[in-house]
């Protein structure tokens, strides 16, 4: 298959799996402009913290919905989705229900930059703890979207959230793009 038509492609599905999950989370209950994140469970008295309002079962099942293969690496989930030689994984950090971090990376072939799917995919990551906060949406998206442009491995905090981005080399002909969210302890 020509590298252009698969280019195509893989931004189509990846389009289509972005819409579909940003869906899933405007109508499964965002939040309010909150900053940083909270308790997983009303009245938990765990250490862990969580995005608040989300639960990390139905933002897998949506990833599933789309076309995802997950698994249950302990007290987490991975999920995958192959398109040519392209690899999307989304983690998904649980603690009693909720998400407690956030993953996404984009493996590609060394001689390629991410494409404009691989990058809506990192971006829809980027803010989902976000989902009914514009502003710091917008604010997360014009920071991933520079640092991608720039090819920088950066860490920021963006209300209340730790965001680090990493451009790593492959073992192989392989590289990746990664991007992981979690609470700021700073």
């Amino acid at each position: 298959m020509p590298r252009a038509l698969l280019a195509s492609l893989i931004a189509f599905v990846v389009a289509m799996v972005v819409a579909g999950i940003t869906m899933f989370v405007i109508r499964g209950g965002g939040r309010d402009a909150e900053s940083g994140m909270g308790p997983c469970t009303p009245g938990s008295t765990s250490p862990f913290s969580c995005i608040p309002h989300l639960k990390a079962e139905d933002l897998v099942a949506a990833l599933k919905k789309r076309g995802f293969k997950c698994f249950e690496p302990g007290g987490s989930r991975g999920c995958k989705l192959e398109i040519g030689e392209t690899e999307f994984h989304v983690g998904v950090e649980i603690a009693e229900g909720g998400i407690s971090g956030l993953s996404a990376s984009l493996w590609i072939r060394a001689d390629e930059e991410p494409t404009e799917g691989g990058i809506a995919l990192l971006r829809w990551v980027a803010g989902v703890p976000f989902a009914h906060d514009r502003e710091s949406a917008d604010e997360v998206d014009a920071w991933l979207v520079k640092q991608i442009a720039e090819q920088k491995t950066v860490q920021v905090t963006i209300a209340g959230y730790e965001y680090r981005l990493e451009r790593k080399p492959g073992l192989t002909d392989r590289k990746s793009v990664g991007l992981s969210i979690q609470e700021n302890w700073g």
